[in-house]
């Protein structure tokens, strides 16, 4: 592809005030997911916030959800969510996208508090996912889901099927920077019309989606296991050689892309970890500590990514 020269303004870089010294944990769970499909996250039930009753008009619906399995059922979460045991159907997969999880100034991805203008700003790296750009994208609140569904919808007869497709889903969420707790098949989305108790916006389409063939993202999945960085690069960055290197910044700095790290003269060999360090904002450490006890539960990959020597510069 074309080298591609972004503006001082378009490339991620990240606050003074974050430490320096690492990536931080969100975005070395966001690369080492790309590499290897891990377990589901827990299942447990989201409560239920009643609705406030209004006067004279009856209660508008709050907080429903709708499954992407079985027969799509719509209602409380308590009321239709089910374990990966009992899901034989799967009918599309979720990527939520949070802009509360994302480093304000960043370039790559960048969030806005309006859902309509977080979509027009990441609009060209949904377009450029092989996935993502046949998707539905719901408005919820104050981020997006952008939901893949799927013609004919996926079998799945026994507990490796189920394990299989949690995977490929969960490896899909991690090729742009998701909610890193995102659960796979079990996922929930909300209702269109349903209200979120949260903010009180209504949840809309505001883009509507294409079903696509299943086998789509079985083929996807091989490509960014065979080449992790330069499948999910090219997804963010929009090239394989990006001037001026969107980490040091360097007037005469090149990011050149290759399959499994990426180089620039100045910053070295980069992995998955830095890019997305560049892009995902740093994890409350209550959150940090809860996903460290998922992790724990886990079996290691085989083969992660390499941990980022050093975070991108500021310009």
């Amino acid at each position: 592809m074309d080298t591609k020269t972004q503006d001082r303004s378009t490339v991620g870089r990240r606050p003074a005030s974050r430490d320096r010294a690492g990536v931080t944990d969100r975005a070395a769970r966001r690369g080492r997911r790309v590499e290897a499909s891990c377990d589901g996250p827990s299942l447990d039930r989201e409560r239920e916030k009643p609705p406030e009753p209004e006067e004279g008009r009856p209660d508008p619906p709050v907080d429903l959800r709708e499954a992407l399995f079985n027969d799509g059922a719509t209602g409380p979460a308590s009321r239709i969510q089910v374990p990966m045991e009992r899901i034989t159907r799967l009918r599309g997969l979720m990527i939520d996208l949070d802009p509360g999880k994302l480093l304000p100034d960043n370039g790559v991805f960048p969030p806005a508090e309006d859902p309509r203008e977080f979509l027009r700003g990441i609009q060209a790296v949904l377009d450029r996912h092989p996935l993502a750009r046949d998707a539905e994208v719901r408005a919820t609140g104050t981020g997006l889901h952008v939901l893949v569904w799927f013609e004919p919808a996926v079998e799945l007869k026994d507990a490796a099927d189920q394990r299989r497709w949690d995977s490929l889903i969960k490896l899909t969420q991690a090729t742009v920077p998701s909610d890193p707790q995102a659960p796979g098949i079990t996922a929930l989305t909300r209702a269109v019309g349903s209200v979120n108790a949260k903010n009180g916006a209504r949840v809309e389409i505001l883009r509507p989606g294409t079903p696509i063939d299943p086998q789509r993202v079985v083929e996807f999945a091989e490509s960014v296991r065979a080449a992790p960085f330069r499948t999910v690069a090219g997804i963010l960055l929009g090239s394989q050689r990006v001037t001026p290197c969107p980490f040091c910044l360097g007037p005469r700095s090149t990011f050149a892309v290759l399959d499994h790290a990426g180089t620039c003269y100045s910053c070295g060999k980069l992995g998955l970890a830095a890019l997305y360090d560049a892009i995902l904002s740093p994890e409350p450490p209550a959150e940090a500590a809860g996903t460290a006890e998922v992790g724990r539960s886990r079996k290691p990959s085989k083969q992660g990514p390499k941990a980022a020597q050093r975070s991108p510069r500021r310009g």
